[in-house]
């Protein structure tokens, strides 16, 4: 009979930085001689994550179309055809960023349906420092009621939070806020790190898989109307494009250009980002750029290629969710000012849509 796998679900709102987290976790468990797997989500086809986890060569499957919690046997598939896959000791998830209820709908789920193939673990939930700071200050983080009723949901239900990005704090800073978070929300084991420089990586993964007393018990009251509502906030924006030159190109240059005009097209518009990811590759070299809220933010790492397939993950608060077409055409328009004369464009996939409201398969309560 197989060992079941350890099931390490990876939470936390758009920005947070769960993806390069679960990169550095899924690096720091290969080393240690543990086979992993990674399962993505997200409302839409065309993931940047799912793309730069194959890219670091870790088995990853993709649940797209809807929210793991929501499409909870496409979540079971992934798992099961892992396991006839061969199988793996840890299988790493990250739910949509804009999900919340994950115990009752997707860790209870499993230990019932999936009792023979995974193991769960306690729920972890990552934070963004700054958008955790404003949250504990009892704002808003830039969102609107709604959506930060999800991230505090968000918060209260994890068995583990763990704030990303200190690189970005002061010791003093991280230390106060992680104080305050523990005083905030006492049922939660509150830890630090660093997804970017992998600090905590390893004291987290010791304690998820470790013997971590009573987790996963509580019963979280959800408000689906404003949990429907703050998703139906969001712009969600997924796009694949083949970009040609006849010159050559710094794609590290393009990349930060393309991010730094999206930035102030919404700036210019008082629209809070969640996230917006590009991807350009050609073959395993790549550029990633990342912006998780104003300009400042804005990251863009690994080398140069040579030709370019860009995929483009955009996550915004439009208010209302009227204004999609809007927010599809301010994308376009931007993207098209970015290539200028200079480059040609093909596009394999567009899809932009406002994310529907939460219907989840199963919901156990304890």
């Amino acid at each position: 009979m197989m060992t079941p796998s350890k099931l390490l679900i990876v939470g936390g709102f758009l920005g947070a930085g769960k993806t390069s987290f679960l990169c550095t976790a899924a690096q720091t468990l290969t080393q240690q001689g543990k086979r992993v797997a990674l399962i993505t989500n997200d409302q839409s086809s065309d993931l940047v994550d799912s793309r730069l986890l194959s890219l670091h060569n870790f088995p990853v499957e993709e649940v797209s179309g809807s929210c793991f919690c929501c499409n909870y046997p496409a979540f079971a598939e992934a798992n099961k055809r892992i396991a006839r896959n061969g199988g793996v000791d840890i299988t790493l998830a990250e739910p949509v960023g804009s999900c919340t209820d994950l115990l009752a709908t997707v860790v209870r789920a499993s230990e019932k349906h999936l009792y023979d193939l995974l193991q769960t673990a306690p729920l972890t939930v990552l934070a963004d420092p700054a958008r955790l700071a404003s949250i504990l200050s009892g704002e808003t983080a830039g969102l609107q009621p709604d959506g930060a009723y999800i991230y505090r949901k968000q918060l209260e239900e994890a068995d583990v939070i763990f704030i990303n990005k200190i690189d970005l704090l002061t010791p003093e800073q991280a230390l106060d806020l992680q104080t305050r978070t523990a005083q905030t929300y006492p049922a939660a084991v509150v830890m630090t790190g660093s997804a970017l420089t992998g600090e905590g990586i390893g004291e987290w993964l010791d304690v998820v898989t470790g013997q971590l007393q009573e987790f996963g018990k509580r019963a979280l009251e959800m408000n689906y109307s404003a949990y429907a509502k703050g998703e139906a906030s969001m712009g969600w924006l997924n796009g694949t494009v083949v970009l040609q030159s006849d010159e050559p190109t710094d794609w590290n240059d393009f990349a930060r250009r393309l991010l730094a005009k999206l930035s102030a097209r919404f700036e210019e518009r008082k629209l809070t980002v969640g996230h917006v990811k590009v991807l350009i590759e050609s073959g395993t070299r790549y550029v990633v750029a990342n912006l998780t809220g104003a300009a400042d933010t804005l990251s863009v790492r690994q080398g140069t290629v040579d030709t370019a397939k860009l995929t483009l993950n955009a996550r915004v608060d439009i208010v209302d969710p009227n204004r999609i077409d809007r927010f599809n055409e301010l994308i376009k328009e931007t993207l098209h000012e970015a290539c200028g004369d200079q480059y040609r464009q093909q596009v394999l996939s567009w899809s932009c849509l406002s994310p529907g409201a939460p219907n989840p398969t199963y919901r156990y309560m304890p």
